[in-house]
C-alpha cells in the first residue's frame, strides 16, 4: 500500500493507493484541497462564503460548486424540518468557534436573529443577515472531488480519508475496504466495522471540535450543541451525501433518520447516550 497525507480544512487527510499514481498526483490533490478552503472557508475573509456573510440582503450569483452544495443543503433542510441548517455561523462564533478558536462566549451574538436564505435558479436570495458555514457538508463535497480527480488520473483502487470521513473504490482484485467506526466515548476503541466498495462512510459526533460542553453540531432551535445522540455513521454512494446525512441525523429530532434514509437511500447507525443504538442496515458489524 502506498499513499500520502496532508492537512487541510483544519483536519488530517490521507490518501491510500493500491497501485502507484503519477508523481504529480500528490501535488494536484493538495492543490484541490487548498483551493477549496480558499473559496469556501468562513474563516478566510476573501472566500466566497465570507463575502456572502458580509454582503447583506439581496440577490447574488454563486459559483457552480456552491450552488450544488447549497441546493443539497436546502434539500436536507426541507427533509429535516429545518434542523439541518448551514446558516449557523453566528451561533458558532457566539461560542467562540471563530477563526482564532478563542472559544469565548458572546451572549449578544448568540441572541442575534439570523436572516433567511434560499437558492433559486443559481442565485442566492438573502433577507436579513446570514452567516453560512459549510461544516456539515463541505468536507464530503471535497472528498468526492478528490475521488473524481483520482479516477480521471487513472487510479482505480483508492481510499480517501478526511477527518474520519472516507470514500473508497476497492482494494486489489475488487476486495472491499474494511472500515472501523470509532467508539463515541473511548479513544482508539472500535464499536463497529463495515465493508465498503465504491462508497463512503461518514461519522458525526460531539467527541471532537469541542470545548467544555460545547461542540460544533448545533440544535438550531435551542442554539446549543445537540445532545440527543452520541454519534451517527452513514453509508452512501457519495461522500457529500454521507457527510451531510450524518450531520443531519445527529442534529434532528427522533424519526427523521428514517425519513432521510428513505429519501437519500442511505444506511445509518445512530448511537444514543445510554449506548443503545438504532440502525436500518445489517452492514454495520457491531462489537
Amino acid at each position: 500500500m502506498i499513499g500520502f497525507s496532508f492537512e487541510a480544512l483544519g483536519t488530517f487527510w490521507s490518501i491510500d493507493l493500491v497501485e502507484p499514481g503519477e508523481e504529480c498526483l500528490e501535488r494536484e490533490v493538495k492543490n484541490l484541497a487548498v483551493a477549496f478552503e480558499k473559496r469556501y472557508s468562513r474563516f478566510l475573509p476573501g472566500s466566497e462564503i465570507s463575502r456572502i456573510n458580509r454582503g447583506g440582503v439581496g440577490e447574488r450569483a454563486l459559483s457552480a460548486e456552491l450552488v450544488e452544495m447549497l441546493e443539497f443543503a436546502q434539500r436536507l433542510k426541507r427533509i429535516t424540518d429545518g434542523a439541518f441548517e448551514p446558516n449557523i455561523a453566528h451561533i458558532l462564533e457566539g461560542y467562540g468557534y471563530d477563526r482564532n478558536y478563542s472559544f469565548k462566549k458572546d451572549v449578544i451574538r448568540l441572541k442575534k436573529q439570523a436572516g433567511e436564505w434560499r437558492v433559486k435558479n443559481g442565485q442566492l436570495l438573502v433577507s436579513g443577515e446570514v452567516g453560512l458555514d459549510l461544516g456539515g457538508l463541505g468536507k464530503g463535497f471535497l472528498i468526492d472531488k478528490i475521488g473524481e480527480h483520482l479516477v480521471k488520473s487513472g487510479v482505480k483502487n483508492f481510499l480517501i480519508e478526511g477527518g474520519g470521513d472516507l470514500l473508497g473504490t476497492s482494494r486489489a482484485r475488487g476486495a472491499p475496504w474494511r472500515l472501523a467506526v470509532e467508539h463515541p466515548l473511548e479513544e482508539g476503541k472500535v464499536i463497529a466495522k463495515v465493508k465498503v466498495v465504491n462508497g463512503s462512510l461518514a461519522t458525526s459526533g460531539g467527541k471532537y471540535r469541542r470545548i467544555g460542553d460545547f461542540h460544533h453540531l448545533i440544535d438550531v432551535e435551542t442554539k446549543k450543541s445537540a445532545r440527543r445522540l452520541l454519534a451517527v455513521s452513514v453509508l452512501a454512494a457519495k461522500a457529500l451525501v454521507a457527510d451531510a446525512a450524518a450531520t443531519a441525523i445527529f442534529v434532528s429530532k427522533e424519526g427523521v433518520a428514517q425519513r432521510l434514509a428513505d429519501e437519500l437511500g442511505v444506511e445509518y447507525l445512530a448511537i444514543y447516550p445510554d449506548m443503545t443504538f438504532e440502525t436500518n442496515s445489517d452492514r454495520f458489524e457491531l462489537f
